[in-house]
Formats: structure tokens, C-alpha cells, sequence
């Protein structure tokens, strides 16, 4: 089945299918507010709300950026910002930050000054820490810190309740703090390609997550706990050195997508038929018998099986 299918390839359409969604609520609304492409042309109009400047090999933000009090979205991605200039923090009506792809190393502790933030993208940086005041961004949704160069989290992350989507995939994170467990309303966790040798219990609590990824991490077991996450419907643990699945993974009955590919699974839990909802299992590069290849496909008959 998979003579002319890579790994690689599937997982790439999954990835673009899920992950769209989430990209889609951090772009431009032109139907909603005209977009403006430099700051004299957003004065020249009244309220701009919408500025990108991505592009434009910026090393500072734009003189006179601080005079747009209105601004809403505010796009400085792939330019060469490599400190926090003050007139940043002078917008104060700020929901969309976009800096990505810049020379960051910190997050300024006024970050506490944008309290109307929604979206924070501080992904594809050099960061190192992410300080305290982050837990006065009350109104904080999406926070976006793929690709930098973390070790650690604050427990103060904890404080963002309304936090939706946390990416802190392709870091260099061994742990979690306790207080991730207080994020209620996180549907997205991406923790692929850090350090991870087990999954703390505290993400066990996270009662609305529709998607973990786990991916390229040292993982050897999973908490039985993972049954109490009974939203989720993609989870991704491949790469990783599993040995064996907990049995409470046949409790997740609105999962639809699971890939553990490249692990050294020898069987998956017993009563895979209690997935109904299961549409796609990606587990190539195991060590199935035959037999328990047979045993899989029997009990998830309208389950796309790569193994």
C-alpha cells in the first residue's frame, strides 16, 4: 500500500489540513479594513487598523508607527528586528502582533503593555526566555513560539486562560510547569522536535485539546492519564522510542488521526475496536508481525491503515 507513499508526504497533507485553520485566523482581513503597506499611508488615512510591513528589511519599526493608535494588526514578519522598539508598545489597541522570522533573542517585559493582544507570533527567533509579564496578556489566544531557542517555560503561562493554540515545537524544552495544566480552553499543543523524555501528567488536564504533537522527542512511555483527553482528535508521537501504547489510548473515542511512525512498537492496545472514529493510523517503520498487522486491520476495517 505504501510502495509509492512516503511517510513524509502523508504527514505533510495532514499537517496542511490541520494547521490551516491556524494560519488562517493570523492573515489580513482586506474586506474587513483596507490593509496599508507603509506607516505614511496608513496616516494618510483615518483608523488604519491593518499594517504590513513584512519584507522590507527593517531593522527598527518605521518612524511615526506609534501615531497609528487604532491599529489592530500589525504584520513586521521576515524583516531584521532584533530589539523591541518603545513605539510598539504605544499601540495600544493591538490584537494581531507578527514577528516572525526576525533576529528577537528576548520578549520585552512591556509586552505587559498590550493587554488586547490575541495573537502573539514569536516563532522562527532566537529567544531564550519568555518572562513573567506574559501572564498579563489576559486576552491572549494564540501564542506562536516554534523555532527559537527555549529551555524552559514560565509557570505564569498558566495565567492566559483563554490561551486556544501553543506552539513551542523545534525548541529545546525537557519539561512543562505544573500551571500548563490551567489552560482550560487549549485545543493546539505542538511539543514536536524538543526534548522530551516523558509527558508530564499535567497535560492530562487539558479537557478542550484537539491536537498534541509530540513528534522527534525521547519518549519511552505515555501516562495512562491520556484517556482523559476526550476532545482530542490528531495525535502525533512519531519519532520518538515507545516501546508500547497504554491500553487507556482506546478511550479516546473522538480520535481520528494517529501517527507513530518510527517507534519500536511490537502491538498497539488491545481494543482498538473502541475507536470508532479512528480514520487514519500512520505507524510505519515498527516492529509488527505480521500477525498483529492482520489483528489491526480486522478490528478497524474502515480505518486507513499505513503500517
Amino acid at each position: 500500500m505504501m510502495d509509492s507513499i512516503s511517510s513524509k508526504n502523508i504527514l505533510a497533507v495532514f499537517l496542511f489540513l490541520i494547521i490551516g485553520n491556524t494560519l488562517q485566523s493570523q492573515s489580513l482581513n482586506p474586506l474587513e479594513n483596507p490593509v496599508y503597506y507603509s506607516v505614511s499611508e496608513a496616516l494618510e488615512a483615518e483608523q488604519a487598523k491593518q499594517l504590513n510591513l513584512r519584507d522590507q528589511h527593517l531593522f527598527f519599526v518605521p518612524n511615526r508607527l506609534e501615531q497609528l493608535k487604532d491599529l489592530e494588526f500589525l504584520n513586521l514578519m521576515r524583516n531584521n528586528i532584533s530589539k523591541w522598539d518603545e513605539e510598539i508598545f504605544q499601540l495600544k489597541n493591538l490584537k494581531i502582533l507578527n514577528l516572525k522570522l526576525n533576529s528577537l533573542t528576548y520578549i520585552s517585559q512591556k509586552i505587559k503593555k498590550l493587554p488586547e493582544l490575541q495573537i502573539l507570533d514569536l516563532s522562527s527567533n532566537n529567544i531564550t526566555v519568555v518572562p513573567q509579564e506574559i501572564k498579563l496578556l489576559e486576552n491572549l489566544k494564540q501564542f506562536h513560539l516554534s523555532l527559537n531557542l527555549l529551555t524552559s517555560i514560565p509557570p505564569e503561562v498558566g495565567k492566559c486562560e483563554n490561551l486556544e493554540v501553543l506552539e513551542l515545537d523545534n525548541n529545546q524544552l525537557s519539561y512543562l510547569p505544573q500551571a500548563v495544566g490551567n489552560l482550560k480552553k487549549l485545543k493546539l499543543l505542538h511539543l514536536g522536535f524538543n526534548q522530551f523524555n516523558e509527558l508530564s501528567e499535567n497535560c492530562m488536564n487539558l479537557s478542550s485539546l484537539i491536537e498534541l504533537n509530540l513528534e522527534h522527542n525521547q519518549l519511552q512511555l505515555l501516562p495512562k492519564e491520556l484517556s482523559n483527553l476526550q476532545n482530542l482528535k490528531s495525535l502525533f508521537l512519531n519519532n520518538n522510542k515507545l516501546k508500547q501504547l497504554p491500553e487507556s489510548l482506546t478511550e479516546l473515542k473522538n480520535l481520528e488521526m494517529l501517527v507513530i511512525s518510527n517507534n519500536h512498537l511490537e502491538q498497539l492496545p488491545e481494543h482498538l475496536e473502541k475507536m470508532n472514529h479512528l480514520k487514519t493510523i500512520i505507524a510505519l517503520n515498527n516492529n509488527f508481525s505480521k500477525e498483529e498487522k492482520l489483528r489491526i486491520k480486522k478490528l478497524l476495517p474502515n480505518c486507513k491503515l499505513y503500517l
